[in-house]
């Protein structure tokens, strides 16, 4: 199978899984990817993923990273917010995994990584292949969690190994990211894969990040979870001065809007979060930045509450910023200006 063709192919079984996933969401949670210890993966396929149980869930397909990589996250790394990670490949049941490089803001955590697979797997060359992560920081604060079919209890690992209360929806509703960007690498020798995780407000200033990343496996075409391997790697990454003591930039509303509350506007070295209430709210179709500019990377919402995830940055900063939530009933513009 050439390049073309496996890219292709690990595409199409992307696709096919996500609408699997929007069919069952109340049955499987299919997530990507831990960090480990350096891993910077050149992934085929990227996929927003977000967590759900009984929520709203916005979904947005990305062909490609090296195409479609965040206009934020890229900007960041072109003017050095960025900590490249010196380490050896970490070798589990037959596949080696180390990190390539890490950033860290208030609004995004993004992990490249390298993967290196020595063994040969029960699945063709170019095999979507799916494996099951906690990431956590030194307070059991949990970033993110996301698993396999076949790893549903990693959180319950989590809990046993940290002497955490098991409370399964308390924990992911409290988890400090509400989705991410990835989830998936191809089945090749070597490769690159990228980690991003989108907070839901302002992410904690943590000292260290550990990853715990289990098993690989892919989903056939009859949605069953194949097993290939029973890797397991616990990754432990002290936070560099870097990303210590972030000064993101604070939006308001530029003016009242009836019905409609801003809780929290940040601007940080990697994205923009908008968190915003807007009562009455049933289902949010899309958000979009006014004027056409940038392009809207997440948002999904709980209730009245909206999260918004825009690709600008604190590099490309403008005093001023409207959006646009699209409803089936309406569309709500709403104006920000810059505090400081």
């Amino acid at each position: 199978m050439n390049k073309d063709n496996m890219i292709e192919h690990v595409i199409e079984k992307t696709k096919d899984k996500i609408a699997i996933y929007n069919y069952e969401k109340n049955k499987k949670n299919y997530h990507f990817n831990k960090i480990t210890s350096r891993v910077a993966i050149f992934l085929v396929c990227l996929c927003i993923i977000s967590y759900v149980s009984h929520k709203a869930i916005t979904y947005t397909y990305i062909k490609s990273q090296e195409q479609y990589a965040t206009i934020g996250i890229k900007n960041a790394k072109e003017n050095g917010y960025i900590e490249n990670v010196e380490m050896d490949y970490i070798y589990s049941d037959g596949i080696g995994l180390k990190i390539k490089s890490l950033i860290l803001s208030d609004t995004d955590v993004n992990i490249d990584f390298q993967y290196n697979i020595q063994k040969k797997l029960n699945c063709d060359e170019g095999t979507n292949l799916e494996f099951s992560f906690i990431v956590y920081d030194e307070n059991n604060n949990i970033y993110y969690c996301g698993w396999t079919e076949d790893k549903k209890n990693i959180l319950k690992e989590f809990c046993k190994e940290r002497n955490v209360k098991y409370e399964p929806e308390y924990l992911m509703d409290n988890m400090l990211c509400n989705g991410g960007l990835g989830g998936n690498i191809a089945y090749t020798e070597t490769g690159e894969t990228t980690i991003q995780l989108i907070s839901k407000e302002k992410l904690k200033e943590s000292k260290k990040i550990y990853i715990k990343i289990k098993g690989f496996g892919y989903t056939n075409d009859t949605g069953k979870y194949i097993k290939c391997t029973n890797s397991e790697w616990n990754l432990e990454i002290e936070v560099p001065q870097i990303f210590k003591n972030r000064n993101s930039i604070e939006y308001e509303l530029a003016e009242k809007i009836e019905g409609v509350t801003l809780q929290k506007a940040i601007l940080s070295e990697t994205s923009m979060n908008i968190v915003v209430n807007i009562e009455g709210i049933n289902e949010v179709i899309s958000v979009k930045e006014y004027d056409g500019k940038y392009s809207r990377m997440y948002c999904t919402h709980i209730g009245n509450k909206v999260y918004i995830n825009f690709d600008i940055n604190k590099y490309i900063a403008t005093d001023e910023i409207e959006i646009v939530v699209k409803t089936q009933r309406k569309e709500i513009p709403i104006r920000l200006k810059r505090v400081n």
